[in-house]
C-alpha cells in the first residue's frame, strides 16, 4: 500500500556557494513545480541542475526569480510506493547564498496535489533593503531582506518627510520580500525607501529620473 506521511517537507538548503531544494518523507511525486526569489544586487545565480529526484525539465531565470519545473520519474528509496527523501535541484551561486522558496507544487503520477510543509532555512542575518535599477525611470524593484517573522512596513518618503507612497504594511515571514513601486505620476527627485520591522529600521535613497 502507498504510505502517504504525514511529516513531509520540502526545504531550501546551503552549503557554502550551493543552495537546493530537498524533499523529505515524501510520497511518490510525478511532477514538480518551484519557483524561487533572490536579490539580483546581492545574489548571481551561475548554474542549475536537477538532482536525483528528477529526470527531465527545464529551469528558467528571470527578474530575481528562479522557475524550476520539472517530472519527476525515479527517486532513490528501496521502494516507489514508499515515503523517502529526494533531492529536486542544486543552485550555484556568487554572492548570498539567499533564496527563498514561495510556490511550491507537487504532484503524484494522478496529478493529485501532494501537501508538504514548506521550510526557507536561508533566511537574511539582517533587515535590508534594495533596489534596481537606481537610479530609476518610473518603475522600482525594491527587495526587502526580512530576517525574521513581525510585522513590516515600507514606505516612500519625499525629501520633506512626506509619506508620497505606502507600499506595504502587514505581517511579513522571514526572507526576501519583493515590491515594486510605479513613479509615473511622481516628480523626478530623490526619495527614500523607509523600511520597519519591529524595532528595527533601515533607509535607502533612491533618485527618480525623467
Amino acid at each position: 500500500p502507498r504510505i502517504v506521511p504525514t511529516n513531509a517537507v520540502v526545504s531550501v538548503v546551503g552549503d557554502g556557494n550551493k543552495v537546493g531544494i530537498v524533499g523529505y518523507s515524501l510520497p511518490p511525486v510525478g511532477m514538480a513545480h518551484f519557483v524561487l526569489k533572490f536579490n539580483p544586487e546581492q545574489t548571481k545565480i551561475v548554474n542549475t541542475a536537477l538532482g536525483n529526484a528528477l529526470s527531465t525539465g527545464f529551469v528558467d531565470i528571470y527578474d530575481g526569480t528562479v522557475e524550476i519545473s520539472a517530472i519527476r520519474l525515479a527517486r532513490d528509496c528501496e521502494s516507489p510506493e514508499v515515503a523517502g527523501d529526494v533531492s529536486f535541484c542544486e543552485i550555484v551561486v556568487e554572492g548570498k547564498p539567499v533564496l527563498q522558496l514561495v510556490e511550491c507544487d507537487l504532484r503524484n503520477g494522478d496529478a493529485k496535489s501532494v501537501a508538504a510543509q514548506v521550510v526557507n532555512t536561508l533566511v537574511p542575518e539582517k533587515l535590508a533593503v534594495s533596489v534596481a535599477p537606481n537610479p530609476f525611470n518610473p518603475v522600482a524593484s525594491i527587495s526587502v531582506a526580512v530576517p525574521e517573522d513581525g510585522f513590516l512596513s515600507v514606505n516612500i518618503v519625499d525629501m520633506s518627510g512626506r509619506v508620497v507612497s505606502h507600499l506595504y504594511s502587514g505581517p511579513a515571514s522571514a526572507g526576501v520580500q519583493e515590491l515594486k513601486w510605479n513613479a509615473s505620476d511622481a516628480p523626478a527627485g530623490i526619495y527614500f525607501v523607509h523600511v520597519k520591522l519591529s524595532g528595527s529600521s533601515v533607509i535607502k535613497r533612491i533618485v527618480l529620473v525623467k
